[in-house]
């Protein structure tokens, strides 16, 4: 068994695997920094970043995830959508979190560019920039684990800064710790969380900002939902319904049950509760498989 750990898209990674060698370790971490430097909104160099900055770019993998980013787009009703970067800007989160600026003035902006994707090719029309945030980290640990997989490797977790995928046979579930004390046992298959918790600063007015945005009103999301927990057999389906979930509040549930995921949510006083189908995540692991 290999462990792999390092720091990569603002968080920290963790990659335990069984079969693997360190070539194969060395090749994953590569993956993910690769990642990063296509998706990236704060690498000027990266191409999402020339994307922002000319209105086009051409590059396969920016290309693959804005085609799934808008596709998640029309499955949320917009509720999710990569065109919000204006916003996070607007509402302070223009730089690395690593070095964000406490004491910024939040505004309400709603401008989003119109995206088309031709082949490679992608083109934004209007004002209003792309975050790819709520999807960048769950394509990540997909494509690791995809990775990991077609090497011959299937005993596997993948920490990917909470959002988490484990390979389709494990020894035994892995646990989880998703909040309060709660664990969620990992079979096979991806776990993610989003919450207004993380990545949050302090506003110029003294009230709290942020990182996911509340698309109907080009502000940071305060809808009830205070974290959410999403499983699902792709973590990229459960970052994007995680991040779905705090920007819509409940009435997003049914975009969970759709795409035949299960979620966990805390509201806003501080209670739990969850979808029928979420228990089998939450008992000792006997049911998963």
């Amino acid at each position: 068994m290999l462990e792999r750990t390092f720091r990569a898209m603002n968080t920290e990674w963790w990659i335990r695997a069984y079969g693997a060698t360190d070539r194969l370790m060395d090749e994953a971490e590569d993956l993910i920094h690769d990642t990063e430097a296509h998706l990236s909104r704060f690498r000027d160099c990266s191409a999402l970043g020339v994307l922002n900055r000319e209105r086009v770019a051409t590059d396969p993998l920016l290309a693959a995830v804005m085609r799934a980013a808008l596709d998640w787009r029309d499955a949320t009703d917009g509720v999710f959508d990569p065109g919000v970067g204006a916003a996070l800007v607007a509402a302070g989160y223009g730089r690395s979190f690593e070095v964000l600026e406490e004491g910024r003035s939040v505004r309400a902006d709603s401008r989003r560019p119109c995206i088309s994707v031709e082949g490679d090719r992608i083109v934004l029309d209007g004002e209003g920039v792309v975050d790819l945030g709520g999807i960048g980290k769950g394509w990540a640990v997909d494509r690791l684990a995809d990775y990991l997989e077609a090497h011959g490797v299937d005993r596997y977790l993948v920490d990917g800064g909470g959002d988490l995928r484990a390979g389709p046979t494990p020894a035994v579930p892995w646990p989880v710790g998703v909040g309060d004390g709660l664990v969620a046992w990992l079979g096979p298959g991806a776990v993610a969380t989003s919450s207004t918790a993380r990545r949050r600063w302090t506003a110029a007015d003294g009230t709290a900002a942020h990182h996911i945005i509340d698309t109907s009103a080009g502000l940071p999301a305060f809808r009830g939902v205070h974290t959410a927990v999403v499983a699902h057999r792709r973590a990229t389906t459960a970052d994007v319904l995680a991040t779905t979930l705090i920007a819509g509040g409940v009435g997003s549930l049914g975009a969970v049950e759709v795409q035949g995921a299960d979620a966990l949510i805390e509201d806003a006083g501080g209670a739990w509760w969850m979808t029928t189908g979420m228990e089998k995540w939450l008992d000792d692991g006997t049911s998963l498989g």
